[in-house]
């Protein structure tokens, strides 16, 4: 149900905003990116303001641009490299 009300909002919308991202081939993935940012909004920034959160969370909602209470990135405890390599998994 939320996609095809996300879909018909966006027919509504370039209906009345016709020239937005006209030259663009992705329209519906911005538009969709802007309506997902814009609903989850108010949620994101109350829940930025709880202190107990995992660290995976909190390290998301800095991702997001939201300021967390209690400490920076390395005080979170997540792995912030993605270039690890791969090893082969043994089981003993």
């Amino acid at each position: 149900m939320i996609d095809i009300a996300a879909i018909n909002s966006m027919t509504i919308w370039l209906s009345q905003n016709p020239e937005w991202n006209r030259r663009k081939t992705n329209t519906r993935r911005i538009y969709l990116s802007h309506l997902s940012t814009a609903l989850t909004a108010s949620h994101n920034q109350r829940r930025s303001q709880i202190s107990r959160l995992m660290p995976k969370v909190k390290l998301a909602l800095l991702s997001l641009g939201y300021q967390v209470p209690s400490g920076s990135i390395n005080d979170l405890g997540v792995n912030t490299h993605s270039n690890r390599t791969k090893r082969r998994c043994y089981l003993l």
